[in-house]
């Protein structure tokens, strides 16, 4: 069955509706799937209590805290990452949280395989027939055709 994964950096407490929503999709296209939500807050008693309707239903569900560190060890982005930390490197426009968020979100999905997912995207279907897929979330316009954000 598919594994799934998802990141979640904000309180608890903002894990509402949408997102269980997007959750519950998961898994009425994957009733056999496993979801784990990488996420400090989540993985919490508060996260547990968030988490408990969908794990008394069956579903394989799971939150556990990332540690970056550990996550990148073995990957093309452990450098990047000590030369963050050792301030070697210029983090550029984007925010340390947002590259961060990205980074381990690769990092899961280079090391672990499946299928990565926002916690507002809704499955519709089976994902088992896609093998090495990219979603593109924003395109270029013109002759380009560019891809300029990617999930």
């Amino acid at each position: 069955e598919v594994r799934f994964f998802m990141t979640w950096f904000s309180p608890a407490e903002f894990f509402g509706k949408r997102e269980l929503l997007a959750v519950e999709s998961v898994f009425k296209s994957h009733p056999q799937g496993c979801l784990m939500i990488a996420s400090g807050s989540m993985d919490s008693p508060q996260g547990d209590t968030i988490l408990k309707p969908l794990l008394d239903r069956g579903y394989k569900v799971f939150a556990a805290t990332p540690d970056i560190t550990s996550l990148l060890e073995n990957t093309p982005a452990k450098t990047w990452f000590q030369e963050m930390k050792s301030c070697k490197r210029d983090p550029g426009r984007i925010p340390l949280s947002q590259n961060l968020s990205n980074l381990a979100r690769l990092a899961i999905l280079y090391k672990y395989g499946g299928v990565y997912l926002d916690t507002d995207y809704i499955v519709t279907r089976s994902f088992k027939g896609l093998k090495n897929s990219i979603g593109a979330q924003t395109v270029e316009e013109g002759d380009s055709r560019n891809w300029t954000r990617l999930n």
